[in-house]
C-alpha cells in the first residue's frame, strides 16, 4: 500500500503607498503603487509506504519566507454608470530565506533527516482583472481572476526524496 498527501498555505501580507488618477470626464481612472510585501509560503509532501516487511512514512516540508519592494497600478473604465472593468499588476522582487527538510521513518529502529537553509532572490509578479456592478449606494457585484507567479522559491515536490536509504 502507497499513499501520498500534499499541503500548502500561502499567507501575504503587504504595505503599499497608493496614488491615485482620474480623468476629466471620470470615465478612466486609476493608480499606481510601491510598498512592501511579505509572503509566507509553506509545503508538506508526506509520501507513505507499507509493506509485508514493514512501513515507511517520508515526509518534505519546505518554507519560504519572502520579503521585498514592490511596484504596480491599476486601471479602471467605467462605460454605463455603475459597471466597472479593471485591472491590476504588480511585481518585485524579494529576498527568500528558505528551508526544506526530508524526514524518514520506518518499523525498524531507523530514523533519517536531512535539512537545508538557503537564501536567494525570488520574483513574485500577480494580475488581478476584475469587473464591478454597483446595485445600489450599499451593494456592488464583483467578479474576476486573480493570478499570482512566483519563481525562485524552495517547492516540497523540487525537494522530495526519490532515492530514500535502504530501510527494510
Amino acid at each position: 500500500f502507497q499513499s501520498l498527501a500534499y499541503s500548502s498555505e500561502l499567507d501575504s501580507f503587504e504595505l503599499s503607498l497608493r496614488n491615485r488618477w482620474m480623468a476629466p470626464e471620470c470615465r478612466y481612472q486609476g493608480s499606481w503603487l510601491a510598498g512592501v510585501r511579505f509572503i509566507k509560503l509553506d509545503e508538506d509532501l508526506l509520501y507513505q509506504t507499507f509493506t509485508p516487511r514493514g512501513r515507511m512514512n517520508l515526509l518534505t516540508n519546505t518554507n519560504n519566507s519572502l520579503t521585498g519592494f514592490q511596484l504596480g497600478g491599476d486601471v479602471w473604465v467605467t462605460p454605463l454608470p455603475g459597471l466597472r472593468f479593471g485591472a491590476e499588476a504588480k511585481a518585485g522582487i524579494y529576498g527568500n530565506h528558505m528551508n526544506a527538510s526530508n524526514t524518514i521513518e520506518t518499523t525498524a529502529p531507523a530514523f533519517f533527516n536531512q535539512n537545508l537553509k538557503a537564501n536567494d532572490a525570488a520574483f513574485v509578479g500577480e494580475l488581478d482583472i476584475q469587473m464591478t456592478y454597483r446595485l445600489n449606494y450599499h451593494w456592488n457585484i464583483r467578479a474576476g481572476y486573480n493570478f499570482l507567479f512566483m519563481e525562485g522559491l524552495a517547492l516540497a515536490v523540487d525537494n522530495f526524496n526519490p532515492d530514500p536509504p535502504n530501510v527494510f
